[in-house]
């Protein structure tokens, strides 16, 4: 090009238009406007972030003017670059700035050289502007005119520089960079790439005049997903499928458009949301054109051998391609804008973007499908000598490599299980088919240890089956692993509720154990104290647990000493010590940081009943804190691991009176309940919080249907769990009106709770006597229970559990306040209940106070009693009449639980109406509400 006499397109110069159904993102936009007015605005991220859109929208509310010249390859010639440049701004000086959905248009190609800036005498005199040739060494004196022209310029000007990652030249880096240190004031220069532009960032980022938005700060987080597919009209995601589609797309806007345009319906959503953790075919097609097809060969190749890793180091990556410098690659990737996220600060652990990773790995099996394995063999070497076993086992399981996987389950299977890693090791063990692993004791072992932690009790019987019949065949061989074999089988009889032959297999395993058996030894004596502990015989379990732990000390088995922690908690808190299970769990977790193992499996354990414990003594807040924290340790093993969070954040929200959160949480809780395989530990918590949550909201229909599908206790309720499924099936009972069977089971409760020594079995048993004698209307053997459960809470420090009498537990407090002496504590922990219940909240919004002589003089003395009342009385079969009808109940139902003639009762309302001063039911039961909530409060 000899001159500068060119044609060029207004499309270049234009704001690009605003899409109609485009998002607004706000959060962006906040980040973005945080400088008033930057020398250099970059937004920098891969293709397909949004960015162009970003300013667009960003500028559209800005004051000032604004020249846009979107770039491409051509625009390496700085003559043609520097046309564009003076056409842009002056376009934006021709008319104000009114970035608006439609676009900027100009009347008709320009065919002359452009005009300057306000027909500027000092451009016009440049000399730079005549010839290209002028113009090919240096920019800076067309810069120099430019800078004195903007000077003298009031309005602020935005100087957006779109799809700059397209230059390469030199020459116009050196102009832009001398335009950025010159610019005035009232100039910001704004520069979209998908690579860092060498412009002196750093040295702006000291001096302050630097605004950075990432690729961070673009993609979408969970609130613009959501808000974005509600924006498409069509689609209806779940709030999973809206996770799902998070995790798998990182917010990328470009992959949630993709989505949006192929996802039709439910059936193909669910299929698009699968295909993109495969590589989605739409995703492929967009990284292939934009991305791919632009990068030369030997950079292709390198990101195509180092894409099998999920995150990589310089020296897996010299590993993965035979080189020397994988840093440096690295950081060019980094710079290029190439989906590749750094990981720390010192830029030495990085990851690529999943769909960019998965997009590779397709590719990869395209272009190199036999180089794959031998990769993922150089990628399990690697990870070996980085210390990292499980990323190691991951790569040799890829590549279908037999001898490298078992030797990783041989040497690290142990650490494995201790470490909560339970998925992988168990998809190693089935690859290598039960057949293979059954002739090799330790992996039966593991395998076996696997599959009882993650409940599956009958692959772990096969398992101990078929390598049992194999090892008998070797008697020396079996006597080596026949202990460790019974001690495995004593924890499955355990977890399926066998307690006497789990008790019987264990010790006959610590017969054929050695002392210095360390392992099988403490795995003998834990399963015989959970024998013990379910047997009833506390004090021989606490006996069995303290020496495993020490044992575990002894030989450093750190994650068994918490778990002998955590057993020796839920002893001490059987037996009614809450205090000492609770200083126990701070053991625990003294321990855990000591050795840096927080993120152990059994520190779910650990939070969990300390979790249980701060419920019961209604420390809501750090309850809430503990669930927290046991649920990212569980959440990464399952969602079977969920059950027992679920089941304790259900309470907790109850307790809150979260009405929408309550119904999601119970709605979660049947969800895996459906499944088999939970202790009956876990199953008999997770359905004392679903009962009560039941009896909270009247859902009589859920109690009966639960009822007809529990299994019924048995004659013994030696543990806590086994108390807690019968006191769950006394409470539904109750809950339907059928207190006859309900008494039934109540008879022996609290009799196998004293004959084992389970105390804070009996403070709960007593609370639900009190329950049940006064629906009964056995007043003074209500107040007797309720006294006795005030005594032993001098112990336990129960609080909660009382309170899930709910308001009615206002009147038994005061009437036994009122008829019986009560000692110092008993009146302490009486005056906090009293309080406590008044603020509990009604997840049904119906005040349920039951009418009682201790709270007929509290309600005559309120201020919203009718005056008539306090000269007419009513009677006691009044006060019980319109208790009935606060309930809902119609004349007929009162007759029938009075035992009196309809006649009788419509007499009765006569008489409360007049003292009441009501003129209809639905007034009498306004009135009632209005009275019991100014005494109960709300």
């Amino acid at each position: 090009m000899s001159t500068l006499t060119l044609k060029l397109l207004p499309s270049k110069v234009t704001c690009p238009p605003w899409p109609p159904a485009a998002l607004e993102r706000s959060r962006p936009l906040v980040e973005l406007s945080g400088m008033a007015a930057p020398a250099l605005v970059l937004v920098q991220a891969p293709a397909g972030f949004g960015k162009t859109l970003l300013v667009s929208s960003w500028l559209r509310n800005r004051e000032g003017k604004v020249a846009w010249y979107c770039l491409e390859g051509s625009d390496n010639d700085p003559a043609r670059f520097v046309a564009y440049l003076l056409e842009a701004l002056r376009v934006a000086r021709a008319q104000p700035v009114a970035l608006s959905p439609e676009p900027i248009s100009s009347p008709e190609p320009i065919t002359n050289s452009p005009e300057p800036i306000a027909n500027s005498p000092e451009l016009n005199k440049s000399p730079e502007l005549k010839n290209s040739a002028d113009v090919e060494h240096t920019l800076e004196p067309v810069m120099a005119a430019l800078l004195v022209e903007l000077a003298g310029i009031d309005d602020h000007l935005y100087l957006v520089l779109d799809d700059y990652h397209c230059i390469e030249s030199d020459t116009i880096h050196s102009g832009v960079r001398f335009l950025l240190r010159h610019a005035p004031a009232n100039l910001t220069l704004v520069v979209n790439s998908r690579t860092e532009p060498p412009l002196g960032i750093a040295a702006l980022r000291v001096a302050g005049k630097l605004q950075i938005i990432d690729a961070q700060a673009l993609a979408f987080d969970r609130q613009e997903v959501e808000q974005f597919i509600k924006g498409q009209g069509k689609l209806q995601l779940d709030s999973a499928s809206i996770d799902q589609l998070l995790e798998r797309t990182e917010g990328w806007p470009s992959a949630l458009q993709l989505f949006a345009l192929s996802a039709l319906d439910a059936e193909t959503s669910d299929q698009l949301l699968e295909e993109m953790a495969q590589g989605h075919g739409h995703v492929i097609d967009y990284l292939s054109e934009e991305v791919l097809a632009r990068l030369e060969p030997d950079l292709r190749e390198f990101l195509l051998h180092v894409c099998i890793l999920d995150h990589c180091n310089h020296r897996l990556v010299n590993a993965l391609t035979g080189g020397s410098n994988g840093q440096a690659r690295l950081e060019q990737l980094e710079k290029m804008g190439l989906f590749i996220v750094p990981l720390d600060n010192g830029r030495r652990w990085y990851r690529f973007h999943a769909l960019f990773r998965q997009f590779l790995r397709h590719q990869l099996q395209l272009d190199h499908p036999q180089l794959e394995p031998v990769l993922h063999g150089r990628a399990c070497d690697a990870w070996r000598v980085e210390g990292q076993p499980s990323e190691a086992l991951a790569h040799a399981l890829a590549g279908a490599d037999a001898v490298r996987v078992t030797e990783i389950l041989i040497a690290h299977g142990d650490d494995f299980y201790e470490q909560g890693q339970f998925r992988l090791p168990s998809r190693c063990l089935d690859w290598l088919t039960a057949e293979r692993v059954s002739r090799d004791a330790r992996l039966a072992l593991l395998y076996t240890h696997l599959q009882l932690a993650q409940c599956e009790y009958q692959r772990a019987e096969k398992m101990l089956r078929q390598a049992q019949q194999y090892m008998q065949q070797d008697r020396e061989q079996w006597q080596q692993v026949r202990g460790e074999f019974g001690a495995l089988r004593a924890q499955m009889a355990n977890d399926l509720g066998d307690n006497a032959l789990a008790k019987s297999v264990a010790e006959e395993a610590l017969v054929h154990i050695g002392t210095e058996r360390y392992k099988p030894r403490i795995m003998a004596l834990t399963a015989a104290a959970g024998a013990s502990f379910g047997l009833g015989d506390l004090e021989l379990a606490q006996i069995h647990m303290a020496e495993a732990e020490q044992l575990a000390r002894s030989y450093n088995a750190n994650h068994v000493v918490i778990y002998t922690l955590c057993l020796q908690s839920d002893i001490a808190a059987a037996q009614g010590y809450l205090q000492k299970a609770f200083k126990v769990q701070e053991r625990a977790l003294q321990f855990a940081r000591q050795h840096r193992l927080q993120s152990l499996s059994e520190m779910e354990f650990v939070y969990r009943i300390r979790g249980q414990i701060l419920w019961e003594w209604h420390r809501i807040d750090e309850s809430e804190q503990a669930v927290q924290e046991a649920e990212a340790i569980a959440r990464p093993l399952g969602k079977h691991w969920l059950l027992q969070v679920y089941s304790l954040r259900l309470k907790l929200q109850q307790a809150r009176g979260q009405v929408e959160q309550c119904a999601r949480t119970a709605t979660q809780i049947q969800s895996l309940l459906s499944e088999e395989g939970y202790h009956r530990d876990w199953r008999a918590n997770a359905e004392a919080a679903l009962v009560n949550y039941w009896l909270a909201v009247d859902a009589r229909a859920s109690l009966e249907e639960w009822l007809q599908v529990v299994t019924p206790p048995g004659e013994s309720a030696a543990n806590h769990y086994d108390q807690c499924h019968a006191r769950n099936q006394v409470r539904a009972l109750m809950g339907v009106g059928s207190l006859e069977r309900a008494q039934d089971i109540l008879k022996g409760l609290q009799s196998q709770a004293e004959l084992h020594g389970l105390v804070l079995d009996q403070n709960r048993n007593q609370i639900l006597l009190a329950e049940w004698h006064w629906r009964q209307q056995q007043r003074q053997t209500a107040l007797e229970h309720l006294h006795r459960a005030l005594e032993l809470a001098n112990t336990t420090g129960c609080i909660s559990s009382f309170l899930r009498l709910g308001k009615p537990l206002l009147v038994m407090l005061k009437a036994l306040s009122a008829e019986r002496p009560l000692g110092e504590f008993e009146n302490q922990r009486l005056e906090r209940l009293s309080a406590l219940c008044r603020e509990l909240p009604e997840l049904t919004g119906r005040a349920k106070i039951q009418v009682d002589e201790a709270i007929i003089e509290d309600i005559l003395d309120s201020e919203e009693v009718p005056e008539l009342l306090q000269y007419t009385p009513l009677s006691k079969r009044e006060w019980q009449v319109l208790k009935l009808i606060h309930q809902g109940l119609s004349n007929e139902r009162i007759a029938q639980a009075l035992k009196v003639a309809p006649s009788t009762i419509k007499t009765h309302i006569r008489n409360l109406y007049r003292k009441l001063n009501v003129a209809d039911r639905k007034e009498a039961i306004a009135l009632t509400e209005k009275i019991l909530l100014s005494v109960q409060g709300e």
